[in-house]
């Protein structure tokens, strides 16, 4: 998508930034201007209309992106209307509703498509730059740009963005136009642990396989194919559609484990894969994607996005927030009843322990549901903290792909939180879906050579970023501190 044209934007009055763009009026006030990129969806309850979508929406039953219209059947309040969208969809997309003498905009599971909002002007848009305009650079705060690391791996979170005045909506969290506010709305509460795990497994599958049939009925469909743990599984549960699929490995520096081992992939599996040279952003490039991102994010994205290149106007397939399946906040020796508060938990994210940011993570720590388990707040974390501020910037990358990540729905994160703990540990849920669906994937390794080539691949990994590599060390000096003495570390 390209960063001249924002994805959209809302306001009261508001003229087109830009001729293409499509107007969708909401309630009787707001008006709306859309990329001629996303879909438009209509979207009635007990034939009244109630509002529309944007984006790319997925019907899982019908195994169809919906382009028109969607018809629900549900009470006409706003958040049964989400909870009806919700449960049913998959894709990336924002759901406008105006019921009540309200207006309400959600995002989908993992708020893969952006929300930035402005109180003072009463402004909703995808980035930043589409509400400040000329005034970009003058609100930014660059300090902060520098102490969150957000050039590199950083990242803003908690609503923060880099520019004072404007916050980001969070995934499961909804913004009320009318009345200003930004609020939880899911969960209530969080599933039971299911002992057996098998009828989630398959279901996830199921929906995953479905999402991608939607995707090739709709248009030219590509699927990312690395060496790991998501990547493997999304091909084992692609049954219908794997022919009709063209698979892609970018090829940037770094990559080369996972050429090998999509190499491998080909042979046993047969299908269509090609790898895409890499193709390194220049500065202005770079600069026009963190200003796309609103300064809050960049790393390897900003930098090789003109990779994708090749694939514009594809859909394209990545194995985005499996990690919130597999506890990827969770430490060593978690239990139920761990403490977590703000300072471990910026912790968990590497992030700085900076007062602002703690400040952020302690009111969202004190919004959540009661009766939580340690699990089950560190994977909310994760699934808003992490995979929601970050996977907005998937969908403005300049690269003119529509992303969409079959493991995102409100359908599949239920069902991963209803996982236990020790069946996602080991041997998690995303090797049990390779295994499931098509064993003979598993016989290429997951994220190695499997020889020798795996000890250099690591010492090449250090040699790029030794921040890292001292990073990793520290984090493993003090988990061998906490062992002996706990007062130690």
């Amino acid at each position: 998508m390209s960063h001249t044209l924002p994805g959209y934007i809302v306001g009261k009055g508001i003229a087109s930034p830009d001729p293409r763009m499509v107007h969708c009026g909401l309630g009787n006030a707001w008006d709306v201007w859309v990329h001629p990129l996303y879909h438009v969806v209509r979207v009635s309850a007990g034939g009244q209309d109630v509002g529309f979508l944007i984006g790319f929406p997925i019907h899982i039953d019908e195994a169809s992106v919906l382009s028109s219209e969607l018809q629900l059947d549900c009470e006409l309040a706003a958040d049964q209307i989400a909870k009806a969208v919700l449960d049913s969809l998959s894709g990336s997309f924002l759901l406008f509703v105006a019921v009540g003498g309200k207006e309400y905009i959600y995002p989908d599971a993992a708020a893969q498509i952006g929300l930035v909002y402005e109180h003072a002007t009463e402004t909703a848009a995808s980035s930043v730059e589409a509400i400040l305009g000329d005034d970009y650079d003058a609100r930014m705060d660059r300090s902060l740009v520098a102490a969150f690391d957000a050039e590199r791996d950083g990242w803003f979170t908690a609503g923060l963005t880099a520019h004072s005045g404007i916050n980001r909506l969070l995934p499961n969290h909804r913004l009320c136009l009318t009345d200003r506010t930004i609020d939880r709305f899911w969960p209530v509460a969080l599933p039971a642990y299911q002992a057996d795990p098998e009828g989630l497994l398959r279901e996830m599958a199921d929906e995953i396989d479905r999402v991608i049939t939607a995707l090739v009925r709709s248009g030219p469909t590509a699927q990312g194919l690395t060496g790991g743990n998501e990547s493997r599984a999304l091909l084992a549960c692609n049954r219908t559609s794997r022919g009709s699929v063209q698979f892609v490995t970018a090829g940037v520096p770094g990559a080369e484990l996972d050429i090998h081992l999509a190499k491998r992939l080909v042979k046993i599996t047969g299908i269509q894969h090609r790898i895409l040279p890499c193709a390194k952003a220049s500065d202005e490039q770079i600069e026009a994607w963190r200003r796309g991102a609103g300064h809050a994010q960049s790393g390897m994205n900003a930098l090789y996005y003109p990779t994708m290149a090749p694939l514009a106007g594809h859909y394209l397939i990545g194995g985005v927030a499996g990690e919130v399946g597999r506890g990827f906040f969770w430490p060593k020796g978690l239990s139920p009843d761990t403490k977590i508060d703000a300072d471990f938990l910026v912790g968990q994210m590497k992030l700085p322990k900076h007062p602002v940011l703690l400040d952020q993570v302690l009111a969202w720590l004190e919004e959540l549901p009661e009766g939580l388990d340690s699990y089950q707040i560190l994977d909310l974390a994760y699934l808003e903290l992490r995979v929601g501020p970050w996977a907005f910037g998937q969908g403005t990358s300049g690269d003119g792909t529509k992303d969409v990540g079959p493991l995102i729905s409100r359908r599949q994160f239920t069902r991963m939180l209803s996982m236990a703990p020790s069946f996602r540990l080991k041997p998690g849920f995303l090797p049990a879906l390779a295994h499931l669906t098509d064993p003979a994937t598993l016989s290429v390794p997951i994220n190695k050579y499997g020889d020798l080539r795996d000890t250099w691949h690591l010492f090449m990994k250090l040699v790029r970023r030794p921040d890292r590599a001292w990073r990793k060390l520290k984090k493993i000096v003090n988990e061998l501190l906490r062992r002996v003495s706990p007062s130690a570390a």
